[in-house]
């Protein structure tokens, strides 16, 4: 990996883990690597490839690709015809090496062209995923900017199919646990205003997009399927990451059983939220280390670990059919969280890598949970960042994303659908904008960008099939996260299908 991809990584993730409405903790970190990443890029540093090889760096277009005349318009109300489908020429790309012919006879066999990314009054060309997630019980979309409009819009559109067409039940976002389960319960009884969407979720999705999204679940609990949201991550997003919020819920079902455990769960929340914010001082100081918390560290995750066993234990002896179970296990996966949130915090102060480590597999963990404890009869979406869903996470630790452990834990019940551009812009999660570099040749962008669609979905095997067109998927390839950062991996070992939108342009934020 070369130094300025692996900064990169920890910059924009830094970024990613502790902005909008988040703990704050690593931004000027990452803001300082950000800016040791574009130093190590312009002075053109190299470095060790994955597969040990050396990579000439890619130098950035210093501008923006112009406005393409003749894009398709993805937001019409309507599916567009191959024709409206086309693309124009990007003009940096003209050099490119087209793909050899087996290549190009495989792509075009291998392709779904999808034909609007907002139409919700006609599914047919979204109809192929039902052969493709055959046996599916978690499919993850992931997303390779959380700033992209086209990104959150085709992904509220295939939720919708996959909620009306395949039984997909659960919408489970990268954000608080707690927070969206809190949310849920909300729109059990009020319809959300209309500006606001799945606020329970980071301020990256705060856009009308996912106020469609929020609609849509309103909506379906007044059926007889109705969508539910939950969260997965460790981190809290919102304010409804509240203690008293927390406790609001959580206290009705506890005090009827247990008052002596309300307590403790109220003790856990209220003392984890005063030891983030001694560790958010501490961040906000640019200290590595943080006395103030780390003098009562271990009796905190103590207290932590007794009070969730003893919610593990309350949850364990609740009968299946008991009304009280899918709270009780909201209860007790709500206080199991706070020490893996600590965790996360204290280990940022000291090692801004830090988070693959600790935050993905706990991720992973919460979502194999809610499969089996909280929702054991329903179908699970995931929405996350690409560089989480994926197999691998190349990172010269060996820390691994959480799709790999939720690929060991799910097998072939497991869909990774990544998400990717080929020209315009996309935000950063501070709202700034990153333009979309140019395709780099040989990459997945250029393979994607010989179809010239405005949008499309990629089949890829898990086997590859000597001489027939598909061995790029199967060997290390280039390919941009966040539109511009490059990486290199084998696609076929991360993912079983890519939806590739030609022009991202910035989300219409609330």
């Amino acid at each position: 990996m070369r130094p300025t991809k692996f900064l990169g990584r920890i910059a924009l993730f830094a970024i990613s883990t502790f902005y909008n409405g988040a703990p704050r903790m690593g931004l000027l970190v990452a803001r300082l690597l950000l800016l040791s990443v574009v130093v190590a890029w312009l002075e053109g540093c190299g470095g060790g490839g994955n597969s040990g090889t050396s990579q000439t760096p890619n130098p950035p277009d210093s501008t923006p690709n112009p406005p393409a005349q003749g894009t398709p318009d993805l937001r019409q109300q309507k599916l567009l015809s191959d024709t409206e489908l086309g693309t124009p020429p990007i003009a940096s790309a003209a050099g490119l090496t087209p793909p050899s012919a087996d290549e190009q006879a495989w792509l075009q066999e291998n392709h779904f062209p999808i034909r609007s990314i907002v139409y919700d009054a006609d599914f047919s060309d979204l109809s192929f995923l039902s052969n493709e997630l055959e046996g599916k019980r978690i499919v993850q979309l992931g997303e390779s900017s959380h700033g992209s409009g086209e990104f959150s819009a085709v992904k509220v559109r295939i939720i919708k199919y996959l909620h009306e067409s395949l039984g997909f039940n659960v919408i489970a976002m990268e954000s608080s646990l707690s927070g969206c389960h809190i949310q849920d319960k909300a729109l059990d009884t009020a319809a959300p205003p209309p500006r606001t969407g799945i606020a329970c979720a980071f301020t990256v999705w705060d856009t009308e997009d996912l106020n469609e999204l929020a609609r849509y679940i309103r909506a379906t609990r007044q059926t007889a399927q109705p969508l539910r949201l939950a969260g997965f991550d460790i981190q809290d997003s919102s304010g409804f990451d509240s203690s008293d919020t927390a406790m609001a819920w959580i206290s009705p079902i506890l005090d009827r059983i247990d008052p002596d455990l309300t307590n403790a769960a109220r003790s856990a929340i209220i003392d984890t939220a005063s030891d983030s914010r001694l560790l958010r001082a501490c961040s906000r100081a640019n200290q590595s280390t943080c006395p103030a918390f780390d003098g009562h560290a271990a009796t905190s995750y103590q207290r932590l670990q007794e009070t969730t066993q003893r919610l593990l234990a309350l949850v364990e002896e609740t009968p299946l059919d008991s009304p009280d179970r899918q709270e009780i296990v909201f209860a007790w996966l709500t206080v199991e969280t706070l020490s893996g949130r600590l965790r996360n915090f204290r280990s940022f102060l000291q090692d801004a890598a830090a988070y693959a480590e600790i935050r993905d597999p706990l991720m992973a963990g919460n979502i194999t949970r809610l499969a089996e404890f909280a929702y054991p009869n329903e179908k699970i979406i995931v929405w996350a960042h690409n560089l989480h869903i994926s197999n691998h996470f190349p990172d010269p630790r060996g820390n691994q994303p959480m799709g790999s452990y939720l690929r060991a834990q799910w097998g072939d019940r497991l869909s990774s659908v990544g998400i990717f551009m080929l020209r315009g812009a996309s935000a950063l999660n501070g709202r700034s904008t990153l333009a979309v570099e140019r395709p780099l040749q040989g990459s997945l962008e250029s393979y994607a960008y010989s179809l010239r669609l405005g949008a499309m979905y990629l089949r890829i095997p898990r086997a590859d099939a000597p001489g027939a067109g598909d061995d790029w998927l199967h060997r290390q390839i280039r390919f941009y996260n966040w539109g511009a950062y490059e990486e290199r991996d084998v696609l076929a070992g991360s993912y079983d299908g890519l939806i590739i939108v030609d022009r991202s342009t910035l989300p219409p934020y609330n």
